[in-house]
């Protein structure tokens, strides 16, 4: 079974009021058609990280109530809540958000002497704002735009 873009979006939409109810971001919504069946994947977790797995439990079984309330698909529907993890790359703003104050290792642009390379920071994420990060590190602060981005990662 095929699913519209625009049914996609009705199914997040209703997905994420469930989610931001229970006081959670989402942070990826896919829907998969497996060949032998749908599977729908939520990846959910506090704006601050922390989710634990009693939760992702909790969130499944009450995101199950809503899609086979609103017959959404004719199938049995496999359904998979689970958290970012910590060994995740960072991509959006909120990603950033949610590892503030952790260390995170980036990868970026950085253009000196008209020579553009690519660099590796290492640091605390002191602030995250709409342009981009503020990283302490070991020699000191550097803010680095979101665009120069090329890969995050929190450090375990």
């Amino acid at each position: 079974m095929l699913v519209s873009s625009r049914n996609q979006q009705v199914i997040r939409d209703s997905i994420e009021k469930i989610i931001v109810k229970n006081g959670f971001t989402l942070f990826d919504f896919k829907i998969i058609n497996t060949g032998r069946g749908i599977t729908l994947r939520v990846l959910v977790d506090y704006a601050q990280g922390g989710i634990d797995l009693h939760e992702c439990a909790r969130l499944n079984f009450k995101i199950r109530k809503i899609i086979e309330g609103e017959n959404y698909f004719s199938e049995d529907i496999n359904i998979e809540v689970f958290s970012p993890g910590a060994d995740r790359d960072l991509k959006q703003y909120k990603d950033f958000l949610r590892v503030k104050n952790r260390v995170v290792k980036v990868w970026f642009k950085d253009k000196k002497e008209g020579i553009l390379k690519v660099k590796e920071i290492a640091g605390e994420l002191k602030e995250v704002k709409n342009s981009g990060i503020e990283i302490m590190s070991k020699t000191g602060p550097r803010e680095i735009f979101f665009a120069d981005i090329q890969k995050a990662r929190q450090v375990l």
